[in-house]
């Protein structure tokens, strides 16, 4: 099928194609059940799709009344040629199973079910990640039955998540049953909310009869609970840290995995999403792969103790590399002594050697996209096994520094400015930066070792400051998930940093500095008491000096 308009749609295409082949000399009774499926290639002539029907007979009549003249469709007219692809059995066995339904009936039910925003309950879902090779790694679920809806009040894609209680013993004594209705609270529903900027694409199996879906999203949703409030019409909404109170969520685990309950429910959703948040829809040729990884969500970077025994500027790229999952823990734990090798053989520069590798690792990934053919070819020679590539990195490093500065190269940096490190604590994760160009400060340019200091921003997922809503509290959050950080401190790259202090422009951007414990020029131990002791005498001095 070719010429197909690029205005037309599938649906256009099929209602075109019901006024031919459901009147003789096709059968009537029952009328033929098709299908249409249109490609997104397409050249100066339109589209280019496939029509499925569910027998050689009908094909063949089809194709000598309409192959030659072809069907209108929106004016011009689609061309139709036998396919030199190999049949497809199941879906054949599909169409012969099912009866035909119209598609502007189908249209007109999903518009309805959309204006009742009712959410379609799902047979199973998982949290995870897509893998290089297109497969998709579930690693973390919890128990409950879950639905999920494009809220359009909200506008947002709602996964609802929701416990049983633990059930009683009241079959002998039925008094039993009142006082666990009068004792047990409601068990709180948990919301996990979408926002269409977060959501890449809608993506589809190529699974004969899937009833899953993928929501491939950018970064982690927001994760919430409900529970009915003792005023009337009302519910109270707290934000949580992930999909189960006070455990954080996989690295990179933004994406959820969807299997409905039925069809129809699951052509709503996606009708929905696409037509009301405007979302991609990725339809895959073949079968998604689903990996079921849920066993090892437990592990967290902690568990990289030897972080401590290296530098600080190549642990810090390690657990960068780890948190935005380029690698994992165990590739991690596999290139230890790699990682020890390199430092003892290139010193200061195993940091910058470090990223090189992990820019390669983050190039690959991309180049597996068709548009990257021609560079993919072009790297073909590069070695297969992480140990080889981080050799193969630092070849291609030492070679770079070698080559002569251009006219054009970098300048040296200012002395006022310094290279510091961020972390960004959103709800769900934390987010390493730098070696970043930072305007220096007077701590700093006094103490030095800017690596022992750390600037950590509290943010929310999409970057912006955290705040509550009218609906939803973030009272418990800052309880749980912040509070603890500015009390205890926390752990970056295998060293443990405590609440240094702020100014007043960071303290309004909602970011503050830490450090760890150091030794200086003299040898002292300096921690963040022990700094602030030291400002707070050198101002003291200085009052004393200045004139009243």
């Amino acid at each position: 099928m070719c010429r197909v308009p690029l205005a037309a749609t599938a649906d256009d295409v099929k209602v075109e194609l019901a006024k031919i082949l459901h009147k003789a000399p096709f059968p009537l009774d029952p009328v033929l059940n098709f299908e249409v499926n249109l490609f997104k290639k397409y050249d100066s002539r339109g589209k280019i799709g496939i029509l499925t029907l569910p027998n050689e007979t009908a094909g063949r009549i089809f194709l000598r009344a309409y192959g030659d003249s072809g069907v209108p469709v929106k004016g011009p007219r689609v061309m139709f040629s036998l396919s030199n692809k190999p049949l497809n059995e199941e879906k054949v066995a599909i169409l012969n199973s099912r009866p035909w339904r119209d598609p502007r009936r189908l249209e007109r039910e999903k518009e309805q079910r959309i204006q009742e925003g009712r959410p379609y309950p799902l047979e199973s879902y998982a949290f995870g990640r897509f893998l290089a090779d297109g497969s998709f790694s579930s690693e973390f679920i919890a128990e409950g039955s879950a639905d999920i809806a494009c809220d359009l009040e909200r506008r947002v894609v709602r996964f609802t998540l929701r416990k049983e209680g633990q059930r009683s013993n009241w079959n002998d004594d039925p008094s039993i049953l009142m006082v666990h209705l009068t004792l047990q609270p409601t068990t709180p529903n948990t919301i996990v909310s979408y926002p269409p900027k977060a959501i890449d694409a809608i993506v589809e199996s190529g699974a004969a009869e899937a009833l899953t879906i993928f929501i491939r999203a950018n970064t982690f949703p927001l994760f919430a609970t409900e529970s009915p409030s003792p005023v009337p019409d009302r519910t109270d909404s707290s934000r949580l840290q992930g999909l189960i109170p006070d455990v954080a969520m996989p690295p990179g685990c933004f994406s959820l995995a969807c299997t409905f309950a039925d069809e129809g429910d699951k052509e709503a959703f996606t009708y929905a999403a696409r037509t009301r948040f405007h979302l991609r829809w990725d339809s895959r040729q073949a079968a998604i792969r689903v990996r079921d990884n849920s066993s090892t969500h437990h592990e967290t970077i902690l568990d990289l103790d030897f972080l401590e025994d290296l530098p600080f500027e190549l642990a810090f790229e390690v657990e960068k590399a780890v948190i935005n999952w380029t690698l994992s823990l165990g590739n991690v734990r596999s290139l230890r002594n790699e990682l020890d090798n390199l430092c003892d053989t290139h010193g200061d520069a195993a940091a910058p050697i470090f990223r090189r590798f992990i820019s390669l690792l983050e190039d690959e990934g991309e180049n597996r996209h068709p548009r990257h053919r021609r560079r993919r070819r072009r790297n073909r020679a590069a070695p297969t096994t992480l140990e080889g590539r981080l050799r193969h990195a630092t070849e291609l490093y030492l070679e770079e520094q070698q080559r002569p500065r251009g006219r054009l190269a970098p300048a040296l940096p200012s002395p006022a400015v310094s290279y510091s490190y961020h972390m960004i604590l959103t709800p769900t994760r934390h987010i390493l930066e730098g070696p970043v160009a930072d305007q220096s400060n007077s701590v700093l340019r006094r103490f030095g070792h800017n690596e022992c200091f750390l600037r950590v921003s509290f943010q929310d997922e999409n970057g912006s400051k955290l705040r509550r809503d009218l609906e939803t509290s973030i009272t418990d959050l800052l309880w749980k998930r912040y509070r603890p950080v500015l009390l205890d401190g926390c752990t970056v790259a295998g060293r443990r940093y405590q609440m240094l202090g702020y100014s007043m422009s960071g303290l309004k951007e909602h970011s503050l500095w830490f450090v760890t414990p150091f030794r200086d020029d003299q040898g002292e131990l300096l921690n963040a008491q022990a700094i602030r002791e030291r400002l707070v005498s050198a101002v003291s001095c200085l009052e004393r000096l200045l004139p009243l």
